[in-house]
Order: structure tokens, then C-alpha cells, then sequence
């Protein structure tokens, strides 16, 4: 399978092929991963690319294992390969015992390699994660100015190594609770973006219109770009980087100029007044939505939030938990800068 390390080059593409070593010897041996070797068309050596991923549980060729007689082990090497292009993998100890017994017979083994054969499933992670957005932060509904990373776009996508083509799954789902994941984002916004008023007590219904106003503008301008930086297997980092009509964008300014103008003389209680006032603006700022500038956050990194996903049993699960940061900035992104 085609996978993305991360801190990779990801106009590149990486080959994960499963491998299983089983000594059937009498006698215990040792091998490292380099004993493991591609080779290219031009018989040159392709040095393996060592991953170490503490949130991935897939197992990866260490630099040195000893089996002893009757066991096996099995795991991951990566290479950088042309997908076009043809290989051969080779196995051969090369510790001190194993030279000496090469020295009688050749051990090496050699299987041919044909990257056109794997399948590349990277923009899975990423097709999971625009579903996640959409339906938690966006309604429900793609957003209408979003742009999604393309299949060509050389790595923003990566899946997990197959043995040979088969097809894929294209309709791969998460296992998060879409439906509370959202009822818990609205509930954040209403309850910060209520804590914004000094003189107007707005009802839980009136604070619930405008998110949903906001989250219906948001749908159709936000634009929402995705980008895997990391897939394994099991586990996948995919960038998030969203404009979003920024709140603090709004032209209250101009809303409390109006209220003015319509309300002039009619209140002799400035803190009726300043009451109405607050009141007006909640009502028609979401008048403003579909001219407001979009914006990012300045505590987004310049990719994008970097958002976690790991894979069990065919089924992605967006990293939710509270120690995932990233995902609350984002979040607050989607709430126009509201709340944390």
C-alpha cells in the first residue's frame, strides 16, 4: 500500500509493503531492517525510510530483530518509489553467523515489486475528514466556496497498502456521533456568544436563530481546504485549513447608526435604550453574513489545524478528545471566533 510519513515530501510517493520473516533454521538469527533492500531498474539500492509514530499501532521493520528457531515476525518497510517503475525485494542477513553460513550457499531471496499494482487510498483520510466538517460545523452541507485538495494533487491523499489491486472503498465512513459532535458545537456557541451581551438577556431560542444563520452563511462562502500530512494503516494527520466569516468582522458600527436613526427621541432611559440596542443588532447581523470578509485565525499554523484520525476495522475516528487543541481552535474558526 502507498503511504505518507510524516515530514515527508508529499509530491513523492512511498510504497509500504508487509513483509513476514520466519527463521526454519535450528538455530537463532538476527537481521536488521537494512538486510530488507529494494532495488531499482538499475539494480541501485533504495534505502528504507524509518517511521516512528507513537499514535499509530501499525508495525513497522525495526533496525534489528532476533527470531529464534520456528518464529516469525511481520511488519511494514517503506521505500520511496516512481509508481511507474519496476523493482525487486531482497532479503538477506548479513550478521556474523549468517556470512559464514553465505559463504556455503546464497541466501538471498528476491520478489518482484510492482508499485502500479498497489493501490493509493491517501485521499480517503482526507474525504473523511471534509464529510466530518461538513456535517458537525457546516449544516450538514459542503460548503459552496471550499476547495478540496484533488486525487492529483500528489499525496493529499494516502491508503493503507493493499497486496495487489482490489477495489476500493470509496464510501468510507467515520464511527464519531456526528449528530451530538454538532448539538455539542452549537450549545458552545450559543452559550459564549450569549456571555457577548451586558444590557440584553437574549433567549436560548433568539441565540439558537443566529447560529443557525451563521452555520446556513458559513455552508454556502466558507472555504474549507484539506491536506493529508500523514497516513499510515491505521492512523492519518489531515490539515484543515478554513475561512470562515470572521464575527469580530461585522459591522456593528454601522447596525448601531441605524438603530439610531430609526429609534431617534423614542427612549428616554438610556438603559433601555442601550437594552433595544443590543437586541437590533442580534437581529439583523445576520444581515451582514453574505458581505462579511472571510478570514483565518491567527493561531492557525500556515497549513492548516492538524487533525488526528485513526483506523479500526475499516472505519476512521476523528480525534475529539479534550487534548486534541487543534480541533478546539478549529472549531472556534467555525463559530466565526466565538468561544473555546
Amino acid at each position: 500500500m502507498f503511504v505518507l510519513p510524516k515530514d515527508e515530501d508529499s509530491s513523492s510517493s512511498y510504497l509500504a509493503l508487509q513483509v513476514e520473516i520466519k527463521n526454519n533454521r535450528d538455530k537463532q538469527f538476527s537481521f536488521t531492517s537494512q538486510d530488507i533492500t529494494l532495488y531499482n531498474e538499475k539494480d541501485e539500492k533504495l534505502q528504507p525510510i524509518q517511521i516512528y509514530e507513537s499514535d499509530s499501532k501499525t508495525k513497522f521493520m525495526s533496525y534489528g530483530d532476533s527470531l529464534s528457531k520456528g518464529k516469525s515476525v511481520a511488519g511494514y518497510v517503506v521505500y520511496e518509489v516512481d509508481k511507474n517503475a519496476k523493482y525487486e525485494l531482497h532479503f538477506a542477513p548479513s550478521f556474523y553467523d549468517d556470512i559464514k553460513e553465505n559463504s556455503k550457499k546464497n541466501n538471498d531471496v528476491a520478489i518482484k515489486v510492482d508499485p502500479s499494482q498497489y493501490e493509493d487510498h491517501i485521499d480517503e483520510a482526507k474525504d473523511v475528514m471534509k464529510k466530518y466538517v461538513d456535517a458537525v460545523y457546516l449544516n450538514g452541507e459542503s460548503s459552496g466556496g471550499g476547495t478540496n485538495l484533488s486525487a492529483t494533487d500528489n499525496k493529499s491523499q494516502v491508503v493503507a497498502l493493499a497486496d495487489d489491486k482490489k477495489s476500493s472503498d470509496n464510501s468510507a465512513e467515520f464511527t464519531n456521533d456526528a449528530k451530538a459532535d454538532k448539538e455539542e458545537f452549537i450549545k458552545k456557541f450559543t452559550e459564549s456568544f450569549g456571555k457577548g451581551f451586558y444590557n440584553y438577556k437574549p433567549s436560548d431560542s433568539e441565540l439558537r436563530t443566529f447560529a443557525d444563520a451563521y452555520i446556513k452563511a458559513n455552508a454556502k462562502r466558507a472555504k474549507v481546504d484539506y491536506k493529508v500530512k500523514t497516513y499510515l494503516p491505521d492512523y492519518a494527520v489531515v490539515y484543515v485549513r478554513p475561512e470562515t466569516i470572521d464575527l469580530d468582522n461585522l459591522n456593528v458600527h454601522e447596525l448601531s447608526r441605524k438603530f439610531y436613526e430609526e429609534n431617534k427621541g423614542k427612549y428616554s432611559n438610556y438603559s433601555e435604550a442601550m437594552k433595544a440596542g443590543e437586541k437590533y443588532i442580534l437581529e439583523n447581523a445576520p444581515s451582514q453574513f453574505d458581505s462579511t470578509p472571510l478570514d483565518t485565525s491567527d493561531n492557525m499554523k500556515k497549513e492548516g489545524y492538524e487533525i488526528k484520525m485513526t483506523k479500526k476495522d475499516g472505519k476512521w475516528t476523528i480525534d475529539t478528545s479534550s487534548k486534541n487543541y487543534d480541533l478546539k481552535d478549529m472549531a472556534r474558526t467555525f463559530r466565526g471566533g466565538i468561544g473555546y
